[in-house]
């Protein structure tokens, strides 16, 4: 059973929550089909966003001369993490 429980500050909010409510419904095993619907409509598993692995601290110190590389790098690292998910 699908259950949700969630706390919205105002009545008229219940709305903002109608994407987060489906991804996780979308992303579940169902009893009829033992399988996502997620997987069953695009044929993959989906990535959830705790998956993604960035680093948030830096690996090496980052200084005022090598701040725009490091940016780069790391976008760079995370565009390429994000294309092979």
């Amino acid at each position: 059973m699908f259950k949700v429980v969630m706390f919205v500050k105002e009545e008229d909010e219940w709305d903002l929550i109608i994407p987060s409510v489906l991804f996780a419904y979308r992303t579940m095993k169902q009893d009829t089909t033992q399988a996502t619907l997620f997987k069953l409509v695009y044929g993959r598993t989906a990535t959830l966003p705790v998956k993604i692995e960035v680093k948030t601290y830096p690996t090496e110190p980052i200084t005022e001369e090598n701040f725009q590389r490091t940016l780069l790098r790391k976008t760079y690292d995370l565009i390429e993490t994000l294309e092979n998910t």
